[in-house]
């Protein structure tokens, strides 16, 4: 079983990633790694409000 402190803090480490990638490809001008960026900073952000696992939110968003 997983923790609610282990989910937010997977959550907050990819909010982290996201933002990091978005800087570096606004650096790169790579528009394809930024979008990833994005993408993977709203992720955390829904793993922390929703507190649902990755395996959890993929499932969720795959049935969208």
């Amino acid at each position: 079983m997983v923790t609610m402190n282990a989910i937010e803090e997977n959550g907050n480490l990819h909010k982290m990633n996201g933002a990091l990638k978005q800087k570096f490809a606004s650096l790169t001008e790579d528009d394809k790694l930024y979008q990833e960026g994005i993408q993977q900073e709203e992720f955390g952000k829904l793993q922390i409000r929703y507190g649902k696992t990755e395996e959890q939110l993929d499932m969720i968003i795959a049935t969208l």
